[in-house]
């Protein structure tokens, strides 16, 4: 079998719904980490060459992929890699709450304005819980001793 169709019979292969969305999960890690950095051309380069990937296997699959779909089953793969509960919880959710005061600061509607100042006090209090938290748990091991 030639390098071509391997690489053919490898394509064919990953172009299903699941595999797509994971490729596609991709494509969004690197944009969000595009969108934070001072020096976005990394990351825009590997969104763009996993872009293209995904666009190739949307065109293979057999099954049709609607945005619907494309998109809901992303945002399913992104939520299953969050962590199980664990120490770090706290700063995961406060993370989080991050990102939502990052999107509404950064949208252009006329509500943007009041939803990012409800979502910056969100940020504010997830990042005191998760100190909190940290400092009890320290706290908790220091009287163990």
């Amino acid at each position: 079998m030639s390098e071509k169709s391997r690489r053919e019979q490898r394509l064919n292969g990953s172009a299903t719904p699941q595999n797509i969305a994971q490729e596609f999960a991709d494509v969004v890690r690197h944009l969000m980490r595009a969108a934070t950095s001072a020096n976005p051309q990394d990351a825009v380069l590997k969104a763009t060459i996993k872009m293209e990937y995904v666009a190739e296997l949307l065109g293979r699959s057999e099954e049709a992929i609607t945005w619907h779909r494309l998109f809901s089953d992303t945002a399913e793969v992104i939520q299953r890699r969050l962590p199980e509960v664990h120490a770090e919880d706290d700063y995961i959710q406060a993370a989080m709450c991050g990102v939502k005061y990052f999107t509404e600061y950064n949208c252009s509607d006329s509500a943007a304005v009041g939803r990012a100042s409800q979502r910056l006090d969100d940020f504010k209090r997830a990042i005191k819980w998760a100190e909190e938290a940290r400092e009890a748990r320290i706290g908790k091991i220091r009287r163990r001793k």
